[in-house]
């Protein structure tokens, strides 16, 4: 059980925004990135039961609680997203690591792996979203310009300033 949430530690990336992050344990750190509406805080549970065997560390993204960053949106914010990861362990003196994801974290675990798979000693993937690979599918491009429309449009206007 969980008595009270770790200190959380932050630190600052190349371009000047901060990530807030939890850090516990020794061993082959293992990276746990949250879904779209959770934070650093989503893995509290799991981070006591890893950071008995690994170097365990939760990260709220860049646009996430305790996080305020300005909010831009990024040509790419998957990929945008793993390069921050990139950043973390460059600062955390990361080479590799064993990589957890959930939801929207799940598919930033898999950005990252498919373009620095050497950086990756395991990679647990926990429903990512794949709906950007409908366009490959017959009448999926219109699937997902609806799902975008429809759904992450109105969740994203909701959440501005």
């Amino acid at each position: 059980m969980i008595d009270r949430v770790p200190a959380a530690k932050r630190i600052r990336l190349s371009d000047g925004a901060v990530l807030h992050f939890i850090e516990r344990g020794k061993g082959h750190p293992a990276i746990l990135l949250h879904g779209g509406m959770g934070d650093m805080r989503s893995w509290l549970p799991q981070i006591v039961a890893f950071s008995r065997r690994y170097r365990t560390i939760s990260y709220s993204r860049r646009h996430s609680y305790p996080n305020r960053n300005p909010f831009k949106v990024a040509c790419d914010p998957t990929v945008s997203s793993a390069n921050d990861l990139a950043e973390l362990m460059q600062a955390l003196d990361i080479e590799s690591m064993h990589l957890i994801g959930a939801s929207y974290g799940a598919l930033i675990a898999l950005a990252f792996a498919l373009r620095w798979p050497s950086r990756v000693t395991s990679l647990t993937l926990s429903e990512p979203p794949m709906h950007g690979w409908l366009e490959e599918l017959p009448g999926g491009a219109a699937v997902h310009d609806r799902f975008m429309r429809e759904v992450w449009d109105r969740a994203a206007a909701n959440f501005k300033d």
